[in-house]
């Protein structure tokens, strides 16, 4: 083993191959997600430049994926895609996903994985090859590279050095379609504890000599109790050890975490206290809103346990923001909007950097009609993260009160699309590229609906840091939420609103227009095409 390394978000390991010249490699990726998203690699320009209708209807042929921003291609890297440019760019020739052996262990779960990877070679291009299914796995190409989908069990002989990519969460993950470990009802175990996995792991005689491990905490995909374990396999495998403990290294956060964990059940503050001070002074990673369960209540509804939680975390660590922030929403579902205001302010003024905690101060400002002062906070918001789209949305609120509705119009989308809207409309006499009145949507995987205190709340499980925020959907919003089932279209949308609610046709339009919209700035929804009507399943994604 010539190098080992480890990250928190898998795809820095992209980062790492590029680093490092790989060029041509068998990647072996062992991961309880396939980490595979078709990119949105081709720009708008290219259509921009298309000299009749028949090119550009010949281009979205080609390719159903888009960007409408003209960020570089790294700022649009997730953990849910990085695989894309290391096949694209040559980096990888072979691919080959080792999935939980859970995921190939029933007829349910083999559909489930069937199923989600075909919709994604229907996401892609002409390049991507027909699924070969058998006993051993999933064979296929994407972007002309052979793919396989197995277990370890039957992964097949490689001979030469390969790219060994481990997740942790492979070793926690058992449902390829539910939730991320962190937001499951009760928290996951481990299906295969490290000593176990080494020793399989040995059995293939994988060689490598560039070794990346993801310890995936954020986003809630490995709880961070077992964060250790990627510190125990970077240990066993570079130094080629004979055992692995599945304990954590004495004096480690990882048993600072521990105690901490059980203080906290037990109401001891004191220790509580003492043993969360202890850890963060050993590594203060470990001071992660996924370190306390509170995010877990919420995302539940269970709102007394939450508000109990951070308001205990506050009395341990009163200047870390995330609890104020916590306990701000806490109360605001209470219908405590002075104090939850407080709570916000409390948590901006705790961060260094622009949280959630300023779109819900200007929601706060909002709801009592102090519009400048929401203006404020969500311009602010927007000046940090040019793509918020909660705070995008919030100044659209702002100024369509203010009167301004076409301003407040031109808000909605979220910032990569505004250049993009505002070109579309060259091409306007040639092709329909999207309108959100004929076209399917379906709600994004990903997305958690709660409902509380008579409203549904759309809780973000992907790419969440500990400031994601939560969306409140009133009671019409709820009406269309709930018809977005990837067979309706918007138009369809709109005779649902004229029959419930008496509405205008006019007016009904142009309120499905706008919530259509407002959905895709937050990736709550996704466009399905024709030939994805059918399927409603995938493998669990990021």
């Amino acid at each position: 083993m010539q190098d080992i390394r480890t990250v928190e978000n898998h795809d820095a390991a992209y980062d790492i191959w590029k680093a490092a010249g790989a060029r041509n490699r068998v990647l072996v990726h062992v991961d309880g997600h396939v980490d595979f998203e078709w990119m949105n690699d081709h720009v708008a320009d290219e259509l921009l430049a298309a000299r009749s209708s028949v090119e550009i209807q010949r281009l979205l042929a080609e390719t159903s994926a888009w960007h409408f921003d003209e960020r570089p291609l790294r700022e649009r890297v997730t953990p849910a895609n990085f695989i894309y440019p290391a096949i694209k760019e040559g980096l990888v020739r072979e691919f080959i996903w080792i999935m939980p052996d859970a995921f190939w262990a029933s007829p349910a779960a083999r559909r489930v994985i069937r199923d989600g990877l075909e919709q994604t070679l229907r996401r892609g291009s002409p390049e991507a090859g027909p699924l070969r299914v058998s006993n051993g796995g999933i064979r296929f190409r994407l972007l002309g590279c052979p793919v396989t989908a197995c277990t370890l069990a039957t992964l097949p002989r490689i001979t030469e050095p390969v790219l060994l990519d481990i997740d942790v969460d492979y070793l926690l993950t058992t449902n390829p379609a539910g939730p991320a470990p962190y937001f499951q009802r009760e928290p996951a175990e481990p299906w295969l504890w490290p000593s176990a996995f080494f020793r399989r792991l040995r059995s293939t005689r994988l060689k490598t000599d560039l070794l990346t491990i993801a310890y995936s905490v954020d986003d809630g995909f490995t709880l961070l109790r077992y964060k250790y374990f990627g510190d125990l396999l970077r240990r066993a495998l570079g130094e080629a050890s004979e055992r692995v403990s599945d304990a954590p290294v004495s004096g480690s956060a990882a048993e600072a975490f521990d105690h901490v964990s059980r203080s906290l059940s037990a109401h001891d503050m004191l220790s509580t206290g003492r043993w969360w001070r202890e850890m963060v002074r050993r590594d203060p990673s470990y001071r992660s809103v996924y370190a306390i369960p509170g995010w877990r209540e919420e995302c539940a509804g269970r709102w007394d346990a939450a508000l109990d939680i951070y308001q205990r975390m506050i009395e341990i660590d009163p200047e870390w923001h995330v609890p104020h922030l916590g306990r701000g929403r806490a109360l605001w579902q209470f219908g405590r909007y002075a104090e939850a205001e407080t709570a916000f302010e409390a948590a901006a003024s705790r961060s260094s950097r622009a949280t959630s905690a300023t779109y819900w101060l200007g929601l706060c400002r909002f709801r009592r009609q102090d519009l400048e002062g929401a203006s404020r906070a969500w311009t602010d918001a927007v000046r940090a993260d040019p793509r918020d789209g909660s705070s995008l949305h919030g100044l659209a609120c702002v100024e369509a009160q203010q009167g301004q509705a076409r301003a407040g119009g031109a808000r909605i989308a979220r910032g990569e699309r505004r250049q993009w809207n505002r070109r579309r409309k060259g091409l306007s006499h040639m092709t329909d590229l999207h309108d959100p009145l004929g076209t399917r949507y379906e709600h994004e995987p990903s997305i958690v609906t709660r409902r509380v205190a008579g409203e549904v709340i759309l809780v973000p499980t992907r790419q969440m840091s500990g400031d994601a925020a939560l969306f409140t959907l009133d009671e019409v919003a709820a009406f269309l939420w709930e018809r977005l089932d990837g067979q309706r279209t918007g138009k369809d949308l709109v005779a649902a609103l004229e029959s419930s609610y008496a509405a205008e046709p006019e007016q009904a339009a142009a309120d499905v227009r706008t919530f259509l919209e407002q959905l895709e700035s937050i990736d709550a929804v996704r466009r399905v095409s024709e030939s994805r009507r059918a399927t409603n399943h995938g493998p669990a994604s990021r």
